[in-house]
């Protein structure tokens, strides 16, 4: 990583730094970029790192872990960054771009929607869809991409079951047959 030197095990040393970190799982970083950070990150793991534009800042001095899970929390925690992972792509965003939105199901289950989320490579249980069955929907909070994603998904659901015929009313017509 640029602008990192590795953790150093000496307890003096980690004494004098902010947040401590057990030498070998952490990196020290001195100001560098937010974005720069990530996107090494992203790369060093072997993901896509694709970030949004709400991400901005500097990371002044801060000891960092290297483990995957672990790092990711710590941006989370303290950086604000949101994070979820589409296969070998991670998306990051700013915690400041959460949004909620009402998504339409009309007659799918939220369990329908999660298999086929999952299906994608993406983690329901990351951002749970929350049934409103009264209005036919599911509420999502979530980064804007993972909400469009969600979105395409359950459209192409609803989409091929009125293609198959499964999502359509058919009305048959009773009435008297004449003898003649």
């Amino acid at each position: 990583m640029c602008g990192a030197i590795p953790a150093l095990a000496n307890e003096e040393t980690a004494a004098q730094q902010p947040s401590p970190v057990e030498a070998g799982d952490a990196v020290y970083v001195v100001d560098q970029d937010l974005r720069s950070l990530l996107s090494e990150f992203g790369k060093r793991i072997g993901a896509n790192p694709v970030l949004s534009k709400g991400i901005e800042g500097r990371v002044k001095k801060a000891f960092i872990p290297t483990e995957r899970q672990a790092f990711l929390d710590e941006m989370s925690r303290s950086y604000g960054i949101e994070w979820y992972f589409e296969g070998t792509t991670l998306h990051l965003s700013s915690r400041d771009e959460i949004t909620s939105r009402l998504i339409g199901i009309k007659s799918l289950s939220v369990k329908t929607i999660n298999s086929q989320i999952q299906k994608v490579d993406l983690n329901p249980a990351r951002y749970p869809l929350q049934p409103v069955p009264e209005a036919n929907a599911a509420m999502l909070t979530a980064p804007p991409s993972y909400i469009a994603r969600v979105e395409i998904i359950t459209e192409s659901i609803l989409k091929a079951k009125k293609e198959n015929g499964e999502d359509t009313i058919r009305f048959i017509k009773f009435g008297r047959k004449s003898i003649e």
